[in-house]
């Protein structure tokens, strides 16, 4: 496979205040850095946009270094290998990893995190329900949190990327679940996400499967919901 000399990149101009606007970012033309030794260079087709990444471009370091400015935004992606100088990875072969907002990545084979199959599933859900996002959830649920049938479950940021999946998780596994969400609109998304009834509707009472042991309360956090400005409803 041949690839261009030049290509696409998203990178930080300046730190946003608030929800980060466009003007903080700029698209500029760059070379295609050719793989050396232990190297492989990844097409890009998906590219992320995650909630943490409003703390990645803030000046201040939470649990990852800011994004310097002039850099190419931080993400993870999904491509195809163009070239390869790793015995790890093939030419063709599809690749999750921190890849940045580019057309073309030249990494480590270490930044590559896992394969993706051609399973005819679309590679954008590696990405998220079948990504980090995903795992995240079901572990929070089923290693820690270990919600059984009748619970109540709290759900902190419920219309958010591993809230979302964490509240169906719940639900499904007959839970009395609760979500959190920084606004009306939020409260409708997470409503529609979980298939649940909007606050404002009323819903006949659902039967849910008995369990012979205590009810009890399990409790998931997925992030921080600013003080004052949180929903709450109950989902199921």
């Amino acid at each position: 496979m041949s690839s261009p000399d030049t290509h696409r990149q998203v990178v930080l101009v300046s730190r946003p205040d608030g929800i980060p606007q466009a003007e903080n970012f700029a698209i500029v033309q760059a070379g295609v850095r050719p793989p050396g030794p232990g190297e492989v260079l990844v097409r890009n087709t998906f590219l992320s946009v995650d909630p943490a990444m409003r703390g990645w471009v803030s000046a201040v370091a939470n649990y990852s270094t800011p994004v310097p400015l002039g850099a190419v935004m931080r993400s993870y992606a999904v491509g195809r290998v163009e070239e390869t100088h790793s015995d790890r990875f093939a030419v063709g072969e599809r690749v999750m990893g921190m890849f940045g907002w580019q057309e073309y990545a030249t990494v480590d084979a270490s930044a590559i995190l896992r394969r993706v199959p051609d399973d005819g599933m679309s590679p954008s859900l590696s990405l998220g329900v079948l990504g980090l996002t995903g795992a995240t959830a079901w572990f929070a649920m089923n290693e820690i949190g270990r919600p059984r049938v009748g619970d109540s479950v709290v759900v902190s940021t419920a219309a958010g990327a591993v809230g979302s999946v964490a509240g169906q998780l719940a639900r499904l596994t007959g839970c009395r679940t609760v979500g959190i969400a920084g606004g009306p609109e939020k409260v409708r998304l997470a409503s529609r996400i979980s298939g649940t009834t909007p606050p404002s509707t009323t819903a006949p009472p659902r039967s849910r499967p008995t369990s012979r042991r205590p009810a009890r309360t399990a409790s998931t956090s997925t992030s921080t919901t600013p003080p004052g400005r949180s929903a709450m409803r109950c989902c199921g």
